[in-house]
């Protein structure tokens, strides 16, 4: 797993569209009309808003990715609320919009981690990825710098294939909250065993 860079947006982008297509989470927040317009959008900002964070992630294959940083680092700057709220009018379903805040701000509250744990905002491989290793070798990755910085990872999925994965990954369901699609919430404890 490397560290994007600048140049590596598009690629990202891409991974990302290909990944959340069929996420019930993202389909609710952007609607079904413009989709791939709505979601080049909105992997556009997480991508800018990450990177400032030196958060986003390429497997080696390029892919996956991995979007995460520590939780300290969520709060946004005023810069990046303007610009998130260009992209709430320019990708959300906007005749869900006070719906879709009250979610949101019900998932933030929910949502616990110690500063310095990493949160896990966004995690897809293409579909090509699907057929290869590339889901382990990013899981492995995320393992490894969190052993390695003594950390936990926290993370939410609204997939249940997705929960069971990241179980048998070692991560344990904390809290689920039902909206018109699951919110599971999920963290991996920093563990000082051997990373396989």
């Amino acid at each position: 797993m490397n560290l994007a860079k600048r140049e590596d947006k598009l690629r990202v982008i891409e991974i990302f569209k290909e990944s959340y297509i069929a996420n019930p989470h993202v389909r609710f927040l952007l609607g079904d009309r413009m989709l791939a317009l709505r979601m080049q959008l909105l992997a556009s900002y997480v991508f800018d808003i990450a990177f400032k964070r030196n958060g986003v992630y390429l497997s080696t294959d390029r892919e996956g990715v991995v979007v995460m940083f520590p939780m300290d680092k969520i709060k946004l700057s005023f810069g990046e609320k303007l610009k998130q709220l260009s992209m709430v009018i320019l990708a959300f379903n906007l005749s869900r919009i006070l719906q879709i805040k009250q979610i949101e701000s019900e998932i933030q509250q929910v949502r616990s981690g110690k500063a310095n744990d990493y949160y896990v905002w966004f995690y897809g491989v293409s579909n090509k990825g699907r057929h290869q290793h590339t889901a382990r070798e990013l899981m492995h990755a995320m393992f490894q710098m969190a052993q390695t910085l003594e950390i936990e990872l926290i993370a939410e999925t609204s997939i249940a294939r997705n929960k069971i994965i990241y179980e048998r990954y070692g991560f344990e369901t904390y809290k689920v909250h039902h909206y018109e699609f699951p919110v599971y919430f999920m963290r991996r404890a920093h563990t000082t065993q051997k990373v396989n």
